[in-house]
């Protein structure tokens, strides 16, 4: 299956090889073995390690990427903030969104925090985000920011560790 994301303009953005896992209470889960590739326009990458992903149940506003221990750059957990994120009704297997810039990340070294708060105010002018778009992600940002700090499920390590177990099955 493929995840393919966009900007807010339509502009191309990260497209990623995945398999389906199945879903549960959070939502679907989908997950890239160690060797899937990433890739955008000037850029590609095969994943260093196995990753687990989660489209939440309902109207998702955001798309989680949980990791195994070790990641090479310390990341455990890497939520984007998304807009309209929808399994494709015209192709079979395609999830499709628009990466709206805000990032919860928790890794090692820095704990959790909230990124790319510059790029979201630069592209909230440059392509004019609606004022409610902004708000409703921010919003959703802050929330996540709490859960993700105080392990909520899906963030609270034994939750991803399963599905991640399912993806190793499937190698």
């Amino acid at each position: 299956m493929l995840c393919r994301f966009t900007k807010w303009p339509g502009s191309e953005h990260w497209r990623h090889d995945c398999v389906w896992l199945g879903t549960d209470e959070h939502g679907d889960w989908i997950g890239q073995r160690a060797g899937a590739r990433s890739w955008r326009p000037g850029a590609a990458f095969d994943n260093p390690v196995p990753n687990v992903s989660l489209v939440p149940a309902g109207a998702p506003d955001w798309v989680g990427t949980l990791f195994p221990p070790g990641h090479p750059s310390g990341t455990a957990v890497y939520l984007d903030l998304m807009w309209d994120v929808a399994w494709s009704p015209d192709e079979r297997g395609v999830l499709t969104g628009i990466d709206m810039d805000l990032d919860v990340v928790r890794t090692d070294a820095r704990g959790t925090f909230l990124d790319d708060e510059d790029e979201f105010a630069e592209h909230s002018a440059r392509w004019d985000y609606p004022e409610d778009v902004r708000a409703q992600v921010v919003a959703r940002a802050d929330a996540l920011l709490v859960d993700v700090r105080i392990g909520t499920a899906p963030f609270d390590g034994a939750t991803g560790a399963g599905w991640l177990e399912r993806l190793r099955r499937l190698e």
